[in-house]
């Protein structure tokens, strides 16, 4: 038999370079994620979005205690908040 000489062994040094090099990568990307002991960006995204919930709540609860004061008071007829 005669003996196989492997054509592709640089080849597959870069793929092995290059597997490592995405592992690292990705070693990062889930440390950012995930935090790694302290507020990762999915904590931060989250405490974000409940923060602008409640603000828009807030925001929706003034609206309507203000558009109720202004209809009351075009309904009772005190014109003395406009200005007679």
């Amino acid at each position: 038999m005669e003996s196989h000489e492997c054509k592709h062994e640089a080849d597959l040094a870069v793929v092995k370079s290059d597997v490592r090099e995405i592992k690292t990568i990705l070693g990062r990307v889930e440390r950012t994620l995930s935090g790694n002991g302290s507020t990762g960006l999915v904590t931060k995204v989250e405490v974000n979005r409940m923060a602008i919930l409640r603000s828009l709540a807030w925001l929706g609860g003034l609206t309507i205690i203000i558009l109720g004061a202004c209809g009351w008071a075009i309904q009772s007829g005190i014109t003395h908040f406009i200005g007679q």
